[in-house]
């Protein structure tokens, strides 16, 4: 990782530049250091993965070619993960329209910019890039977040959490699962603990939550429109 002068905890947007050139690198960290905006450099594919912070907003430059993978094999690296990805520029000094249409067919890809690329035109680019992400880092930190919350109920919890959000009440739960009535409630209570709610018809709404992705909610429906438990 090249440093690039900067340090500390920051909320900044971050720029991530993924370039083999050292000269290239910190020109561009430089570049968006100076717009306001936090940069890390890195010279090879497999540091940047090691250290991508899928939390953070901002923008990923990534060159083409570089010494151990090529940039379309980072892009599909980043998109296996399946979790928020920056809008990603292209910079190569080697490009041809095959190459600039195969990296444009990702939906990560917000550009192709070929070498030597004027500043200002990079830094309109990853403006729009970092703009754009703000907005979408906000749904992924929304899903993430309520996913967490579902990850902390116990195998039992989840099954009384499911069978609430299918309207049944907690004597047919017992019933159902062989339990005390009073085991239900403790488990209710248990999981609006874990959820920060009030009501189960609270809990069903964060459970409509959509993966950013692919718009799969929490409770392993489609989204778009549906209402929740109540």
């Amino acid at each position: 990782m090249i440093d690039d002068g900067r340090s500390g905890p920051s909320v900044e947007p971050l720029v991530s530049v993924v370039e083999d050139d050292a000269e290239t690198n910190r020109a561009v960290c430089g570049l968006a250091a100076a717009h306001g905006w936090e940069a890390a450099g890195y010279e090879d594919a497999g540091s940047f993965l090691d250290a991508y912070d899928a939390r953070r907003a901002g923008c990923i430059v990534l060159d083409l070619r570089l010494p151990d993978v090529s940039g379309l094999q980072v892009v599909d690296a980043l998109a296996s993960r399946h979790e928020h990805v920056a809008p990603i520029v292209f910079i190569t000094g080697h490009g041809d329209l095959q190459t600039a249409v195969s990296a444009m067919k990702s939906d990560l890809v917000l550009d192709f910019i070929e070498k030597p690329f004027e500043p200002a035109a990079l830094l309109r680019v990853i403006e729009t890039a970092i703009v754009r992400d703000l907005v979408a880092v906000g749904a992924w930190r929304t899903w993430d977040a309520t996913r967490r919350k579902l990850d902390r109920l116990s195998d039992r919890e989840r099954q009384v959490l499911d069978a609430l959000m299918q309207g049944k009440s907690n004597k047919q739960i017992a019933l159902e699962l062989d339990v005390s009535h009073k085991t239900i409630s403790t488990h209710r209570t248990n999981v609006l603990e874990k959820f920060g709610c009030q009501s189960i018809v609270d809990v069903a709404r964060l459970m409509q939550t959509e993966h950013p992705g692919s718009g799969v909610t929490l409770s392993g429906g489609e989204g778009g429109g549906s209402e929740g438990a109540g």
